[in-house]
């Protein structure tokens, strides 16, 4: 008891002495204004930083948690969608008729394809045809387009197709071709189809564009030419003469597109019809004799089973033995009469 009333006697007499120093102590002299002024500017500055310093590293916190969600996020949708890191190829086309032997890129190298009708075409893929070898193919797009021997193209996206060598046929079919009009890119220019049937044909030297119907443009640089009916547009490199010559729009030139043009299935269909597809895979006109002729092939009906193939040119003459009807070719006309009895 003595002794904690001594300890609190010592505290008190402590506390009084310094009181007592306290009072006879002068005050402390006050730094100029311009110093005082510039230790508060330092002293915010440093707080601002203290402040800064917290704020980010709590951004960099919420960023990295909201980073981690992302990832997780991220990662599930991949394993569920593992297309989204590895799309799909996209199909632009596929194969209608082949003869020979035809060569398919794969992984960017060309190798031998056994291909058959149905065989799918991806974009980006190059397709090379031997020198025994034509192909018709169907585009997704619309159209479709045949491959003379020794020709090469790429399918780009959409409606274009690269031809690095030999000869493209492209016959649009009247269809409204969705991706647009297409586009056959050359060496030596562009070649654009306005509801049409053309051949593009590229040398080493030229491009020559042979136009069975429609209109077809060709762009170079700042230049477009066009192309008409019966017509064949040569042009070579930017600055060259272009050359026009008439040709027509059946015979020998063509006649490689019709070896290779795709069979026509004809049972339940009206004799009209076939006689208007030979017409035009021929690159001639149907013409009647009579109001009577056109009447028996807009009635009749055709109950044969198979196809019709044009490399047998003597199969529109088989078709109408069994009818009243009889044909001649007359320059670029198929003329249909009613046979004489």
């Amino acid at each position: 008891m003595n002794t904690q009333n001594q300890s609190t006697n010592g505290e008190r007499q402590l506390e009084t002495l310094v009181e007592e120093l306290f009072k006879h102590a002068a005050p402390r002299p006050q730094p100029p204004p311009a110093v005082a002024e510039e230790v508060r500017a330092a002293l915010k500055r440093e707080w601002d930083e203290v402040a800064s310093r917290r704020t980010r590293r709590a951004r960099l916190g919420w960023l990295a948690a909201a980073a981690s969600l992302l990832i997780m996020a991220g990662a599930a949708t991949l394993a569920l969608r593992p297309q989204l890191l590895f799309p799909e190829p996209v199909a632009l086309a596929s194969i209608e008729r082949v003869t020979g032997e035809l060569w398919l890129s794969e992984d960017g190298e060309p190798v031998r394809a056994v291909v058959s009708a149905g065989l799918e075409l991806e974009q980006g893929q190059t397709l090379t045809t031997a020198a025994d070898a034509m192909v018709a193919v169907r585009l997704f797009s619309g159209g479709s387009v045949r491959l003379d021997a020794e020709s090469t193209v790429t399918l780009g996206e959409g409606a274009r197709i690269e031809l690095a060598s030999g000869a493209l046929y492209f016959d649009s079919h009247a269809d409204s071709l969705p991706n647009g009009r297409l586009t056959v890119a050359t060496p030596f220019g562009e070649v654009r189809d306005v509801g049409t049937q053309f051949v593009a044909r590229i040398t080493s030297a030229t491009l020559a564009v042979s136009v069975r119907e429609g209109l077809v443009t060709v762009s170079r640089g700042k230049e477009e030419l066009v192309a008409s009916v019966g017509e064949r547009l040569t042009v070579g490199s930017l600055g060259e003469p272009v050359s026009r010559e008439a040709i027509p729009t059946f015979g020998e030139d063509w006649r490689w597109t019709e070896r290779i043009a795709p069979a026509l299935e004809i049972q339940g269909r009206r004799l009209i019809e076939v006689l208007a597809w030979f017409a035009r895979e021929t690159g001639r006109e149907l013409e009647f004799g009579s109001l009577d002729a056109r009447r028996i092939a807009g009635e009749a009906t055709l109950h044969q089973s198979g196809s019709v193939d044009l490399e047998r040119l003597t199969a529109l003459t088989g078709l109408l033995a069994s009818s009243d009807l009889e044909h001649r070719l007359v320059g670029a006309k198929i003329y249909v009469t009613v046979r004489a009895r």
